[in-house]
């Protein structure tokens, strides 16, 4: 006898809490579903529990394809009069594909970011080695990956990752240092202990939107952030040495 089985994602909704409730897509969503499936019958269903959701096994670095990776704004010397920074303050006139925003008070906000991020690594028992860390994101990101068109990527396996020299935020740690709205802000987990967090929380939402227009206003929950404070961990995939 042939059987045949559906997966269904879950639709869409508010927030990333188990119990957050659906969008206006979402409701519309459910009611598509409810109409199919009312059509034909159902012998059994079952719903995973958030308990089951696994994490990715990499994470990803997003870098320009004229710079080379692993680099920190947070180690510029001169500021914003850097003329590295002022390239990329001003590269969305002249590069249609660049669709990255800084502020003038970006460099000041992030160094203050990343120094309470590494204060609170420390007081959780992290080891960094780094002033600032490099960035990545928990397995990929479409987002990010088009934030930037020609953005190239470098991936490294989580087995690769010293659990004291590696520290993880939900979402970008430039929102969760600067706001205490939520339960997981203004917090820092070990990478060991982001199969608890999915557990709770579940994966963002990864979709490339129709525009990146304002894209920093709103909670910004689109990835998980993942800071590596130790160079040594980078340099065999540091191709450009």
């Amino acid at each position: 006898m042939n059987q045949l089985l559906y997966l269904v994602r879950h639709c869409q909704v508010t927030g990333q809490e188990p119990n957050a409730p659906l969008t206006e897509t979402g409701k519309q969503q459910a009611i598509s579903l409810a109409d199919r499936f009312s059509k034909g019958p159902i012998s059994h269903y079952t719903i995973p529990p958030f308990a089951s959701l696994m994490y990715p096994n990499f994470i990803s670095h997003y870098h320009l394809p004229d710079r080379p990776p692993f680099l920190s704004l947070s180690d510029l010397e001169g500021g914003i009069d850097n003329q590295i920074f002022q390239d990329m303050l001003n590269r969305h006139k002249w590069d249609e594909n660049y669709n990255r925003r800084f502020g003038l008070n970006y460099l000041k906000t992030r160094v203050s970011v990343e120094n309470k991020l590494r204060e609170l690594f420390i007081r959780r028992g992290g080891k960094p080695k780094r002033q600032y860390p490099i960035y990545f994101v928990l397995g990929e990101s479409k987002w990010f990956k088009y934030l930037n068109v020609q953005h190239r990527v470098i991936q490294i396996p989580t087995s690769e990752l010293p659990n004291k020299s590696v520290s993880v935020t939900f979402p970008d740690s430039y929102i969760t240092m600067t706001n205490s709205k939520k339960p997981y802000y203004e917090k820092v987990y070990f990478i060991s202990e982001i199969q608890d967090f999915l557990s709770e929380y579940g994966m963002p939402e990864d979709e490339v939107p129709k525009t990146y227009e304002k894209y920093w206003e709103g909670d910004f929950e689109k990835y998980y952030e993942v800071q590596v404070w130790d160079d040594e961990i980078l340099r065999p995939y540091n191709f450009f040495i």
